[in-house]
């Protein structure tokens, strides 16, 4: 029934393997190039060197002089000029070997781009066959919308689990500039000598102004790492460290209340961020987990897809 697509399919699947066998190959192939360069280049230096030398002990120097007269300078010479014949010989070679490389390395770059649309070409061919199969319908069909809803639910998890961990990266962030800016409000003001009443009633002002910006940052990540794991409905061992995560109130713009957290009264220590910053990683790793689970589980559900394409 389906014979010639078959073929097409098989003909492009060679074509696409070969292609990914190349690609595979050439990163190993242009470091050796490099590699094979750079011990070119070591022993191109070191036959200058040992030219300079031949030429310092053929020139009229005080140094040949004394050389001359105990008897060494036609000894020096004789080595230097050996060692300058072997060094010429392996640069001679190394030449070579590099032309080579250098031949492999653009004969494997020609053919990765002239292969180029293997990959689309396969993915057309296996997407017309199973345009055919969901049309005449049948067991396999039945088999391919199931899997297809698997993946387009499981592809969306993904995306959300991707957009959240995202979230929760530039949330630890945000923390950490506020933390920052926190350290850096109080050591100016107790560099400034500010204490007592005066100073604490300073210190709330120069604050307020000084991290209400992170402060609200913050608010927002929070919010929004919350209400995205909400929609998430993720594991329970999860949801109960979201509890410190929970923004209760921003107070004269630099106290922060967390519901859960009956200690923590703000930031009146730069340590009182520390707890959150800690859930905040704990969160982030959850989603990473929930990842490194999904992934494979797509992949698998993929090869199945296509598998079933092909035996059809």
């Amino acid at each position: 029934m389906y014979e010639q697509l078959n073929t097409q399919i098989e003909q492009a699947s060679q074509r696409l393997a070969h292609w990914q066998e190349l690609k595979g190959s050439l990163p190993q192939a242009q470091e050796r190039l490099s590699q094979e360069a750079y011990r070119l280049r070591l022993v191109e230096n070191e036959l200058d060197g040992t030219r300079q030398d031949i030429e310092a002990l053929e020139t009229l120097t005080l140094e040949s002089l004394i050389d001359a007269i105990m008897g060494r300078k036609e000894r020096k010479l004789s080595d230097r000029r050996h060692e300058f014949s072997e060094l010429q010989a392996k640069l001679d070679e190394g030449e070579r070997t590099l032309l080579d490389l250098e031949r492999r390395v653009r004969d494997i770059e020609e053919q990765v781009n002239a292969l180029s649309d293997a990959d689309e070409a396969y993915e057309s061919l296996c997407k017309e066959k199973e345009q055919c199969i969901l049309a005449a319908d049948g067991d396999v069909a039945t088999q391919l919308r199931a899997i297809d809803a698997e993946l387009d639910a499981s592809n969306a998890k993904r995306r959300a689990l991707e957009s959240s961990a995202q979230v929760a990266t530039n949330l630890l962030e945000r923390l950490h500039n506020m933390n920052n800016a926190v350290g850096r409000t109080r050591s100016k003001l107790l560099l400034g000598g500010s204490t007592g009443l005066v100073g604490m009633m300073a210190m709330s002002a120069v604050s307020r102004r000084g991290i209400s910006g992170s402060v609200q940052r913050v608010a927002e990540g929070l919010g929004e790492l919350s209400a995205r794991i909400g929609e998430l409905d993720l594991d329970r061992d999860c949801e109960t460290d979201l509890e410190i995560l929970r923004l209760a109130s921003v107070t004269e713009g630099y106290r922060v209340e967390f519901s859960g957290n009956r200690n923590g009264k703000g930031y009146r220590k730069a340590g009182a961020i520390l707890p959150v910053m800690e859930e905040v990683q704990n969160v982030l790793g959850h989603l990473r987990g929930k990842l490194e689970q999904i992934i494979p589980e797509i992949a698998a559900a993929e090869q199945e897809h296509r598998t079933l394409i092909r035996n059809a």
